[in-house]
Parts: structure tokens; C-alpha cells; sequence
């Protein structure tokens, strides 16, 4: 190969290096489902009732929700006796930027700065009062219209472990740590875990508790401590032997190789 040509070639490809940011390889991200994998249960993938996030923000069939994420922060804000939100505001800005770079999607980088940290706060905000209501039921008043219908929290229960409907655990994490009374019981791993029993995973499952800096998002940590607790369990039965598990070729000569595909 000439080397004028070689040597275009190195220009062009140092020029799409330059180009990749050099934590890309470590960066953790919320992705969309793939297609291929919606084509066969679209459903599947889609919140019924509950926005969280960019992907699914501003969809005609969830914005009654919307109304529900303002009722919850008026009344966090009124149990702190506060009167605006302006310092959780001020806090959330400062990480819009990091928070963008959870998330895979290009049409992320269209949502205005004003408009991506209001919907990291709203959704947030929400999901927090949502959990600690679920976790302590005194906090549930008599005008609480998602816990008097059992379907409505039990879909929103659902909606807020789909892959595409997270926000960052750090954004949680810290608008947790921002609205938690002095006296309040329990931490934000403590109320996701109850989630988890609500929605019938095993309980006492949990047996390694992952620190939060370690989680991406709610359905993270649900993901890693199951998987752990399961890995665990494994290590723990000593009598357990993989000599049972047959290879192919046995199986055809004990005459189950017919049942082989």
C-alpha cells in the first residue's frame, strides 16, 4: 500500500479516536430495549401508567401521572415545611451533566437544560414519596387516590422496575438524603427492597446489600442483589455435585438422545 494512502488512512482513524470520550468503556447507561427484542412482546417494555425518565416523558396515555407527581411533592415539601423547591433545584443542576451520561439515546441531548433537571426532580421526587409511602403506610392520607386503588400502585409498582423507565441512583440517593426527616426510619435501599417484597419477590432474598455507589438505577439494585443472594445460595450447598449433568453423548447411548434435538 502506498504510504500517502496508509498515512490518510492513520489521519482518519486518529480522527475517530480523538472523538471517543476516554471514559466511554466505563460509563454505565440506560438503554432502550432493542428492537428485536419489542417485536416479539412490545408490552412488555412499555410503562401502563408511570413515566420515569426521558424515554417514555410526555407519552399522551401517562400524563394523568403528572398531576400525582406534583401532589406527592406538595406534600414532601409540606411535611418539611417548606414552601418552594428551589434548593433541590439549585443541587439537581449541578449534576444534570452527569446524569445525561446515564443515558445511551441521542434524542437525550435534545431536552433543554430547564426541561431535563425539572423532570429529573418531578420523577425523582416522586418515586422517593412513592416508596416511603409504600414502606411507612401512615404516611398514606385518606385523599391518596394511588394507594385507595389497589391496580393503580400495583401498576406503578411494575412501571418502576421496566428497563427503560429508570433515572439514576445517585439522583435518587440524593434527593432521599435532602427530604429525610430527622426521625425517619429506614434508608432508600431499605424501601426499595419492601418494593420488592410488594411485588412478591422472596423475602429475606437479599443477602448481600449492594453499597450505593455501586447501583446504576432502582431495577439495578434489584437485579444485583438477587443475583448475588442466587450466587451465594449456590456456594453455600456443600453437597451440591455437577457430575449428574451428563454430556450429550452420554444421554444418546442411556437412550435419551432421542429427546435431543
Amino acid at each position: 500500500m502506498p504510504r500517502e494512502i496508509s498515512h490518510q488512512i492513520s489521519i482518519s482513524i486518529d480522527r475517530k479516536l480523538s472523538g471517543l470520550s476516554n471514559t466511554t468503556s466505563n460509563q454505565q447507561f440506560i438503554f432502550k430495549v432493542h428492537d428485536g427484542l419489542r417485536s416479539h412482546k412490545n408490552e412488555a417494555y412499555e410503562p401502563k401508567v408511570l413515566s420515569i425518565g426521558p424515554y417514555h416523558h410526555g407519552k399522551p396515555k401517562l400524563k394523568k401521572m403528572e398531576m400525582h407527581k406534583l401532589r406527592y411533592l406538595k406534600e414532601l415539601l409540606g411535611r418539611r415545611g417548606e414552601t418552594n423547591a428551589e434548593r433541590y433545584i439549585i443541587a439537581l443542576t449541578e449534576f444534570e451533566d452527569h446524569a445525561r451520561k446515564y443515558y445511551a439515546e441521542e434524542e437525550i441531548s435534545r431536552i433543554s437544560k430547564k426541561g431535563f433537571v425539572e423532570m429529573m426532580f418531578l420523577d425523582g421526587c416522586f418515586v422517593i414519596e412513592f416508596l416511603r409511602k409504600n414502606f411507612k403506610p401512615e404516611l398514606q392520607n385518606g385523599n391518596d387516590t394511588i394507594f385507595q386503588m389497589e391496580w393503580l400502585s400495583s401498576n406503578i409498582m411494575t412501571d418502576l422496575i421496566l428497563f427503560e423507565n429508570q433515572v439514576p441512583f445517585f439522583i435518587l440517593d440524593k434527593l432521599f438524603d435532602m427530604t429525610k426527616l430527622p426521625d425517619e426510619r429506614g434508608n432508600l435501599i431499605d424501601l426499595a427492597y419492601c418494593l420488592c417484597d410488594n411485588l412478591g419477590f422472596p423475602k429475606g432474598c437479599y443477602s448481600s446489600i449492594p453499597t450505593n455507589e455501586d447501583i446504576i438505577h432502582l431495577l439495578d439494585l434489584v437485579h444485583k442483589s438477587l443475583c448475588s443472594s442466587f450466587a451465594e445460595k449456590l456456594t453455600e450447598m456443600n453437597d451440591f455435585s455437577l457430575e449428574f449433568i451428563k454430556s450429550t453423548s452420554e444421554l444418546q447411548q442411556s437412550g435419551y438422545g432421542q429427546l435431543l434435538p
